[in-house]
């Protein structure tokens, strides 16, 4: 089991100024804790990963509340990768107006060969087209993306709290769809005073607001999207913070994962003409073996050994534990059982307070590891006598080959070194040496950057693209034979909580070669087997509907 070393390197690689505007002025408003997420991707398509970092803003009418400094120009901060793992602040005019924003979605839905930008946020989401040259139109009414609203019993209107977002094509027809994940009914007349110390406010759970419902976005002509909620069988209230995407029955139609918080997980399956259906309580996922409804935030779905059925694991809220529900094979179709404790996760994970979380092949080994950013909700909660701790290490638990996970936080470098009040998990490969790095938010603080610094790990990494609106093939599947193994990854998979890693996949080899690749076009039941030597040891290429393949 070779190990990993990861090196903070956000100083030097330019990523310092960064910091998380979370609107705090005291009185503990339920948005000042959930928020934010982080993005990587290639905007200016010179072949390296960019960083978008998302911030929030200040409450209005409560100006006197803060310190004397200004506020952020605006709530999107936008990083290029120079090479080298040096990135510059991208300086742009006119800045958009700062909004609460949560977290964001990228792809290329348009299809002009370039990385948009959806962005969730408690006051309204934004859809942004990208021009080219560091350009992004605000696009969002024009789109049809304008933010739903639900009304107070005071009659007063809010927009949808809006979380995390994943694109997909939801119905079949070649282009991409939206689904975009709704928290709870909140506004701030509606905030509620809860206290873990008497006298002093605390930040409330979800448990005492109303749930809202996510929503669906078809995209019904060119950069154009219709909302059919309704119709598609998603009009289904949750508390939801985290979405993934996979094909679970492996019928070549995407399905959704929503981890949800203090309410039942919802498993979307994708029933075939942008019809879908809730299975997550027959499933197994929706409850805690208990049958109690866990805080989920982050999520995210992998295998946890080569060949085997996916796994969806959920981070949780402290004394909870990891859910980690793994497929009781293929052919037993949407069952679940959750194995955290069998794979050695309860006991370390039951503590922290877990956000984002990543499946991720951290040590090249050619089995998915698994990563967790953690920290608490209440900066207070160190003085209610719990024994936990606001801020909280990330974790590394890495996977022995069969499905078990063992504790590396502690021997992995500077993984362990600076607590954070961790939110937002992206994963890619940003210094280009075929590894995968680890970029962080913490809520109310900076950005962290992890170099992955595992020595003599091999990797193939590949990209997908057809001919067809959805370039980029999101919800393709990819198999490699890998020794004597196949080994599975799934393009555009959403995960984490609130943020977007990197779309090309990363096979570690380990001490083994790369053989043939079978590759599962989206939505379509059309297969491709490529072969070569070429990809044998490693490298990046580019598998091209059609047959046809490339060297990066």
């Amino acid at each position: 089991m070779p190990g990993v070393l990861f090196r903070d390197v956000t100083a030097a690689a330019g990523l310092g100024d960064f910091v998380h505007v979370n609107g705090s002025f005291g009185q503990k408003l339920l948005p000042e804790t959930m928020g934010s997420g982080i993005g990587l991707a290639d905007f200016d398509a010179d072949g390296d990963l960019d960083v978008v970092a998302l911030s929030g803003r200040r409450w209005t009418g409560h100006t006197e509340s803060y310190p004397s400094q200004p506020g952020p120009p605006e709530s999107l901060s936008l990083y290029q990768n120079l090479g080298a793992l040096r990135f510059e602040r991208v300086v742009r005019e006119p800045a958009l107006p700062p909004r609460f924003e949560m977290g964001c979605a990228l792809a290329d839905y348009d299809a002009d060969g370039d990385e948009d930008l959806f962005v969730t946020a408690v006051d309204g989401n934004r859809l942004l087209r990208n021009d080219g040259d560091w350009h992004f139109e605000d696009v969002t009414e024009a789109a049809g993306l304008t933010s739903p609203t639900w009304s107070s019993p005071g009659g007063e209107l809010s927009p949808s709290w809006s979380t995390g977002a994943a694109w997909l094509d939801a119905d079949g027809d070649g282009d991409l769809d939206l689904y975009v994940a709704s928290y709870i009914r909140w506004s701030e007349p509606t905030d509620i005073f809860a206290s873990l110390i008497p006298g002093r406010k605390a930040f409330t759970t979800p448990d005492l607001y109303p749930p809202d419902s996510g929503r669906l976005y078809r995209q019904d002509s060119p950069g154009h999207f219709e909302d059919v909620t309704e119709a598609s069988g998603l009009a289904v209230p949750g508390k939801s913070l985290g979405v993934a995407v996979w094909d679970f029955d492996d019928d070549g139609r995407s399905d959704l994962v929503v981890a949800n918080d203090t309410h039942p997980n919802f498993l979307f399956r994708n029933l075939g003409q942008g019809r879908f259906e809730d299975v997550g309580s027959l499933a197994g996922i929706a409850y805690d073996r208990d049958g109690k409804a866990r805080a989920g935030m982050g999520i995210d779905v992998g295998e946890l050994r080569p060949g085997g059925p996916p796994a969806i694991a959920i981070g949780n809220f402290s004394q909870e534990a990891l859910s980690l529900y793994l497929m009781e094979g293929r052919s037993e179709g949407f069952r679940f059982q959750d194995r955290a404790q069998a794979a050695g996760l309860n006991a370390p994970s039951l503590l922290p307070l877990t956000f984002g979380l990543m499946f991720l092949d951290a040590n090249l080994d050619g089995a998915l590891d698994l990563f967790l950013v953690n920290g608490h909700i209440d900066p207070d909660i160190e003085l209610a006598g719990s024994g936990l701790a606001y801020a909280q290490v990330p974790q590394l638990f890495v996977n022995r080959g069969d499905g078990t996970f063992q504790d590396v936080t502690h021997r992995s470098g500077d993984l362990s070194e600076r607590p954070l009040v961790g939110r937002g998990l992206a994963v890619g490969d940003l210094d280009g040496d075929g590894d995968l790095d680890v970029l962080i938010s913490a809520n109310g603080g900076s950005l962290t950057l992890l170099r992955n610094d595992q020595v003599g790990g091999r990797s193939l990494r590949l990209s997908l693209s057809q001919p067809t609106a959805n370039r980029d093939a999101l919800g393709g599947i990819v198999r490699v034979r890998v020794g004597d193994s196949w080994v599975t990854r799934a393009v555009g998979r959403g995960g984490s909580y609130l943020s977007s890693s990197e779309r090309a996949l990363t096979f570690g080899l380990g001490e083994h070669r790369a053989g043939v690749i079978e590759v599962e076009w989206p939505a379509s039941d059309e297969r491709e087997r490529f072969e070569s030597s070429d990809w044998a040891e490693g490298g990046w290429f580019v598998l091209e509907r059609g047959g046809k393949w490339t060297s990066r």
